[in-house]
């Protein structure tokens, strides 16, 4: 039915029409996500689910998937089929930071970070407060964005600010 030659022009062509139609997709959740504050997610039944960004807890990387744990889920979570890139660009860095290739937290749950750690604030569902390791090639970066968010919360000045103090030492 198709040639060889049919084929081989046919294919790239499709491909690459795939990817605008899955790029132009991903521009317009963009764009729906940040005007209504909800994010489309499906749960363990595959059932699928509007919930809002401000009931995120945190997000996990598990393989093609984002398994987001939400703050009034009692440790459950929903899961997400896009990279942490992705949902990283999606959400904002405004809001959230990506600690590391497989972790990616909103700013308002983040009780302390030592320069290494960051300790989340326990919510209904955490008896303990979480850890999470943060990636050691942007460190400086992270940990300066969590200490000024944190400053700013709190109110400190750089120079009450324990996380700026061990930044500015370790520079």
């Amino acid at each position: 039915v198709f040639g060889r030659n049919t084929a081989f022009n046919f294919i790239p062509f499709a491909i690459r029409n795939m990817q605008q139609l899955q790029d132009e997709a991903n521009i317009r959740t963009d764009v729906v996500c940040q005007q209504t504050r909800m994010l489309d997610v499906c749960d363990k039944d595959n059932n699928f689910l509007l919930i809002p960004i401000d009931n995120i807890f945190y997000c996990l990387k598990d393989g093609n998937y984002i398994r987001l744990y939400l703050v009034d889920g009692n440790g459950t979570y929903v899961t997400r089929y896009c990279s942490l890139k992705f949902m990283d660009q999606l959400l904002g860095h405004e809001e959230f930071i990506r600690l590391s290739s497989s972790i990616l937290v909103p700013l308002k749950y983040i009780k302390s970070c030592d320069g290494y750690k960051v300790v989340m604030k326990t919510i209904g569902w955490t008896n303990e407060p979480l850890l999470f390791n943060i990636s050691s090639q942007r460190k400086d970066q992270i940990v300066e964005v969590i200490a000024t968010y944190l400053q700013s919360e709190h109110g400190k000045t750089a120079e009450e600010s324990p996380i700026l103090k061990s930044v500015e030492s370790q520079n």
